[in-house]
């Protein structure tokens, strides 16, 4: 989105597709309750215009980044392997 909002901006493209999806249900530990409900497979896209010319909907703002405090609660060995609890406690705030 950080891309596409900013090739917009520049002018040089007036029409973006952004598509975007993960697999990772393979990758999860089906016999672990603890991980199987925090991980599942998702695919999305949006059509991206400016807005002078289709006055629908706003890109407010886009950002980027990543939090590794909470790595120690996700193993990766041949699945992937977590404290579900910690994890969700973690990445979901009140």
């Amino acid at each position: 989105m950080s891309t596409a909002e900013a090739f917009i901006l520049s002018g040089k493209y007036r029409t973006i597709l952004v598509i975007g999806g993960e697999f990772l249900a393979r990758l999860t530990n089906q016999k672990d309750p603890g991980s199987t409900h925090l991980f599942g497979d998702g695919a999305g896209a949006v059509l991206l215009r400016p807005w002078e010319e289709c006055r629908q909907g706003r890109l407010e703002a886009t950002g980027m980044g990543s939090d590794g405090a909470g790595g120690s609660r996700i193993e990766m060995r041949e699945n992937i392997y977590l404290d579900g609890k910690a994890v969700y406690r973690f990445a979901v705030p009140k």
